[in-house]
């Protein structure tokens, strides 16, 4: 059984001066560093078996701050490349397990995962 989590990306830069970031690539901030730090903690106990990602840095950021200390695998989903995403076959293995989802929508994994 495939089991997903989600989480949005930790502050960011832009977060703090209220602007919307869209495709922009902003770093996260000081705060959203150890929202990150927390995010990791909460997830520690959790036996996750791989940790999706957007290729921005503050969704790329948080995972890899989070998950530093985990063997985990961290599929990055390049922003802007389309329907083809390198972690359908992952996500759509009964092995998979469960997995956490950063950055993204959760709908836009559930459309690529339920795609033909």
């Amino acid at each position: 059984m495939l089991t997903l989590f989600y989480s949005p990306h930790m502050t960011s830069v832009d977060n703090e001066a209220g602007r919307a970031s869209g495709h922009a690539d902003a770093p996260l901030s000081v705060l959203g560093r150890q929202l990150a730090q927390e995010l990791g903690q909460h997830y520690a106990t959790e036996a996750l078996d791989a940790i999706f990602c957007s290729d921005l840095q503050r969704a790329s950021t948080t995972a890899q701050i989070a998950f530093s200390g985990r063997n985990l695998p961290l599929i990055q989903n390049r922003v802007g490349a389309g329907v083809g995403w390198s972690g359908v076959g992952m996500l759509a293995s009964p092995r998979a397990g469960k997995c956490l989802l950063i950055g993204m929508t959760a709908s836009s994994y559930y459309a690529r995962c339920s795609a033909p």
